[in-house]
């Protein structure tokens, strides 16, 4: 259930408290840009630069002729159990 304000321009109950541990809209940016930064420096320091190398293509899966059964995910004809 909500509760009805009598005086709309009253802050909620509590909200003092909130206003005193939230930071500045300044500094909130501030630590999300250096966040950034460092996550970005990290994210690039991880990558690797290899030379091109040609590697084989093959389109289809290879079977040799064989299909293999999975009896966990074959599905029953109606009436029939598995």
């Amino acid at each position: 259930m909500i509760e009805q304000q009598s005086d709309p321009g009253q802050p909620p109950k509590g909200q003092d408290s909130i206003d005193r541990r939230a930071w500045l809209r300044d500094r909130q940016g501030l630590v999300t840009g250096i966040a950034a930064a460092v996550l970005g420096v990290v994210v690039f320091k991880t990558l690797t630069v290899e030379m091109v190398q040609t590697h084989g293509f093959v389109s289809e899966d290879l079977t040799e002729g064989k299909i293999a059964v999975i009896c966990r995910r074959w599905t029953s004809r109606p009436g029939r159990a598995h």
